[in-house]
């Protein structure tokens, strides 16, 4: 009976199930298996209701669930390197209290308070099918980089920390330096290109620099937004670029906007070489951009 009915009404129905549950109706029925190819129905329930109304993620503690019916659980191993066995496990959880769960949403194992010196620990996030692990090699951590920001009508501070007017933590968010990521669009690409700049110190001097090392910035605007993306350079602490590319920061900097298709930003680092914050300013690492395979 359920595929005699109308494709628009068979449509709609499969939005209110979740991911996990249409995958496995794959392999109930042919005509099933068709329909949901042929109108990309998992893709379009993975990001259905993605960004938010209200342009902010919701953090999900899950420090009080009830873990007690799982199998060798430990919190540990949710806290440093969750397997895609354990993180199955807490989303069947979920999904069986009904929990409000949209791709983009972070999962925590409860509040991390000290926002000055934290980390990713204890914290994953719903891709709209499954919970998976934020990015996190050496030295970096932020959001994987499926999740990017401002070209797909996310906010910068989509995934941010949240806070009441007394300074505590309502909803916890990624840390303070992890990365977000941006699409290179052409539009993007044109203005970041034509806007190079590397008179960062004298630009920014209002903001009280740190330091004397030499910033670059550009500059786009999306949406009606006006952003900056910053770098800096200085030998003592970025000398691979010199020994293995031979090539001027100015170069490096430069190559990085014209041949990524995204690139990884930190969107509060540019606190450390300023006294005071610059709205929407986003600080680019050089060698971490250059050297990966995007």
């Amino acid at each position: 009976m359920f595929t005699s009915l109308f494709p628009e009404l068979k449509e709609m129905i499969f939005m209110y199930l979740p991911c996990k549950y249409i995958i496995l109706l794959l392999s109930c029925c042919s005509n099933l298996n068709k329909f949901i190819k042929d109108n990309d129905i998992i893709n379009k329930r993975k990001y259905r209701g993605f960004p938010r109304i209200k342009n902010h993620c919701k953090s999900h503690d899950i420090s009080n669930l009830d873990t007690s019916s799982l199998v060798d659980f430990s919190w540990i191993y949710f806290n440093e390197i969750p397997s895609s066995e354990t993180l199955n496990d807490i989303l069947d959880l979920l999904l069986k209290l009904d929990i409000d769960l949209i791709r983009g949403d972070l999962i925590s194992n409860g509040l991390d308070e000290n926002k000055f010196n934290r980390n990713c620990d204890g914290l994953c996030v719903f891709d709209g099918s499954n919970i998976i692990p934020l990015y996190d090699e050496i030295d970096y951590q932020g959001l994987p980089e499926e999740f990017t920001v401002l070209n797909n009508n996310v906010n910068l501070y989509y995934w941010d920390d949240r806070y009441n007017r007394d300074g505590d933590l309502l909803s916890r968010g990624i840390p303070y330096d992890s990365l977000v990521w941006l699409d290179i669009t052409e539009d993007i690409r044109s203005q970041l290109i034509d806007n190079i700049s590397y008179d960062g110190c004298n630009y920014f001097e209002k903001y009280e620099q740190y330091g004397g090392d030499d910033i670059f910035y550009t500059e786009f605007s999306i949406n009606n937004q006006h952003y900056y993306i910053i770098t800096e350079a200085h030998e003592e602490f970025y000398p691979v670029l010199n020994e293995h590319f031979q090539k001027k920061y100015s170069d490096i900097f430069s190559e990085i906007l014209i041949s990524k298709s995204k690139i990884a930003l930190r969107y509060n680092d540019t606190n450390e070489l300023f006294g005071n914050t610059i709205e929407n300013a986003l600080f680019l690492d050089m060698h971490f951009n250059f050297s990966s395979r995007f």
